[in-house]
């Protein structure tokens, strides 16, 4: 088993001359994450992680998004690529290693990416923005790691960042958009 982070608390600095203040790290749980504090005066984490392992994707790689593409239990990454307009898939082996970067047409100019079930059939999809083309691209996922060809919205001039959520309360995902370039936010339900 590889080391893949070691956690240390040290403190900042010591309000009282002579005195080091007991430090400990406490875990928990939440939501399928594991979250850390370390309690004590003005405490810092200091973390430790393994050699950076490199896998090439596309052209002027930008965002990242997380996520279970083909429904192994295991995380998958996405990224985004403006200098190729696509975006990469890899898919996880769940230790730590990927496979290599299958890449799906977006926009012109792609950023920000955000991962969730838009179609409501219990596959991810992906919602991303892009810049060049004043658009977001929506790729359904077929639950295999793959996704359909995609289907472009218009937003607003300069598309950057994206997020989900349920806006209206129908129970279904909708989409919001940063536009950078007319200073606002577009919705789409």
């Amino acid at each position: 088993m590889t080391l893949l982070l070691k956690l240390t608390c040290i403190p900042l600095h010591n309000a009282f001359r002579g005195c080091t203040p007991k430090i400990t790290p406490s875990w928990w749980y939440l939501m399928g994450f594991w979250i850390i504090a370390c309690w004590g005066w003005n405490a810092q984490a200091a973390v430790t992680l393994a050699p950076a392992v490199t896998y090439p994707v596309n052209v002027n790689p930008y965002w990242i998004a997380l996520g279970d593409f083909n429904a192994d239990s295991n995380l998958d990454i996405s990224v985004t690529n403006p200098g190729s307009n696509n975006v990469s898939i890899l898919l996880g082996n769940g230790n730590g290693i990927f496979q290599s970067a299958t890449n799906f047409t977006t926009g012109s100019a792609p950023q920000g990416i955000v991962v969730g079930d838009l179609s409501g059939d219990d596959k991810l999809d992906l919602a991303i923005a892009n810049n060049g083309g004043s658009s977001v691209s929506i790729l359904l996922g077929n639950g295999d790691g793959t996704f359909l060809p995609k289907t472009d919205y218009a937003m607003g001039p300069g598309s950057f960042s994206v997020a989900v959520g349920d806006f209206n309360g129908d129970g279904k995902l909708d989409v919001a958009g940063v536009n950078q370039n007319s200073n606002n936010v577009s919705i789409r339900l």
